[in-house]
């Protein structure tokens, strides 16, 4: 079926759940260990994924900022600060998208910085991908090995999308396992999220602890990384700009934390999940928006429960399939070899150093001008010559 240019599909159907690896994992833990409100995060995550597929018409994800998430589970710190922080971004990234000062950003840092930033977040999430089908026991192995030969037999499928066999196969192993499924009829609650504005000292707070190490994060890659990814797997559409990104990035983030949303952003790795997966369109983006609204609306109570249905082996085949379609990005600087050093210095740092996106992108940016402007200046010493 089409509809206002979107598609919707078996293969957008399978695209739709191509991110649920990084989005599963993060909320859950921020749920049990910052005791954050379920209705609020999935409500306003399903909101934000429809309205992206509508405005984008091309699947660019909604994310958890993971700097942030990674901070608020380690710390515990409390869900005040987290919106605090959240409505710090917000404003930053909309004056930046007014501005334009992400374009002047966009246009100072090198294609190979980018890759770089790519191809360290594609070797992270293999990484993660790893962790998450050694977890449990010997089933959860056999489990993620029968799920990457599904994709690897279906890797060009679109009769049968290998996402949907995933999910398929996740599933059933969960029902055999002994998941609850009378949980989908007795776990029905009609909830709303609650409207609150922090204090500010909580955005003060929030602002010292959270915002300054994610905003170069996504920078980087919800913005400069997510845009280039765009043009990659869609060069006919130009509806994923910086400008636009950093925009969209700062208005969902005025919203989110004044009911209860966690701060969200795009993502390169996230976009490479859905596009691998079979997403083409908006489409995707509106068919997991809808699953997680109602999750937030009808089963906040139980939807820790009910994400149970998704064993971390399959999440884990998800992720790894998303990170080595991120990690091929490199390929497009290998033919030079300072670019090529650029991108695995900077993919180096990400993957080397905590909160290496930002460390990777801020020292990345002089070194590849330093490297350009060395062979600018060879190149005129021998023209002298």
């Amino acid at each position: 079926m089409k509809l206002l240019n979107m598609v919707f599909d078996r293969n957008e159907l399978a695209g739709a759940f191509g991110d649920l690896g990084t989005f599963i994992p993060l909320v859950t833990a921020m749920i049990v260990v910052n005791r954050l409100d379920p209705v609020g995060i999935f409500l306003m995550f399903g909101l934000f994924y429809i309205l992206s597929g509508l405005f984008y018409k091309i699947p660019v994800p909604i994310q958890p900022m993971k700097a942030m998430a990674a901070i608020m589970i380690t710390a515990n710190l409390p869900p005040s600060q987290l919106m605090g922080a959240g409505l710090v971004i917000g404003i930053f990234f909309t004056v930046l998208s007014f501005t334009n000062a992400i374009g002047l950003i966009d246009k100072v840092t090198s294609k190979s910085v980018v890759r770089g930033i790519q191809a360290g977040l594609g070797i992270n999430l293999v990484l993660l991908a790893c962790n998450f089908m050694q977890r449990g026991s010997i089933l959860n192995w056999i489990l993620a090995i029968i799920g990457i030969i599904v994709v690897l037999a279906l890797f060009t499928s679109r009769r049968v999308p290998p996402a949907l066999a995933l999910i398929f196969l996740g599933v059933s192993f969960s029902i055999l396992n002994g998941f609850p499924l009378d949980i989908l009829i007795t776990g029905i609650k009609i909830v709303l999220p609650k409207v609150s504005v922090p204090s500010m000292n909580d955005i003060v707070l929030g602002t010292v602890a959270l915002a300054i190490p994610q905003i170069p994060l996504t920078i980087g890659n919800a913005i400069i990384a997510t845009s280039l990814l765009s043009r990659d797997f869609f060069p006919e559409r130009k509806t994923a700009s910086v400008q636009r990104l950093s925009l969209s990035v700062g208005l969902m983030n005025l919203v989110s934390p004044l009911v209860g949303g966690i701060p969200t952003c795009h993502g390169a790795g996230g976009m490479a999940g859905h596009f691998r997966f079979g997403a083409r369109t908006g489409g995707a983006l509106i068919i997991i928006g809808v699953i997680l609204a109602l999750l937030g609306i009808f089963y906040s109570p139980v939807v820790l429960k009910i994400l149970d249905l998704f064993p971390f082996a399959i999440l884990g085949v998800l992720l790894l399939f998303a990170g080595l379609e991120l990690i091929l990005t490199i390929r497009d600087v290998a033919a030079d070899k300072s670019a090529l050093f650029v991108a695995l210095f900077v993919a180096a740092i990400c993957v080397g150093i905590s909160n290496g996106y930002a460390i990777g992108l801020i020292s990345g940016i002089p070194l590849a001008y330093a490297i350009e402007k060395k062979k600018l200046k060879l190149f005129e010493d021998q023209f002298s010559c």
